[in-house]
């Protein structure tokens, strides 16, 4: 979850630095790049500090999470057959 949110924090942020009123995401956008959203996200991470220790399954458990993030967000670039 902390990896998940992490990002959608990070694309609210970003697009709300460039993206205009009136885009049809703006609700999305205000939501992911709000101050409620942003603590939540600092939140839920320290939880999972407190919880998992630095190891290597852990890194590479928030890895895995990353990726499956990454490919969502791609998958819509792939060319269909």
């Amino acid at each position: 979850m902390a990896p998940c949110m992490r990002l959608y924090g990070y694309l609210g942020t970003e697009l709300a630095k460039t993206i205009g009123a009136g885009n049809p995401y703006q609700q999305w956008i205000a939501t992911y790049s709000g101050a409620d959203f942003q603590a939540l996200v600092t939140r839920v991470e320290s939880l999972l500090d407190s919880i998992a220790e630095d190891t290597l399954a852990v890194r590479d458990a928030y890895e895995y999470a990353m990726r499956c993030e990454l490919n969502f967000f791609s998958a819509m670039l792939e060319p269909t057959a």
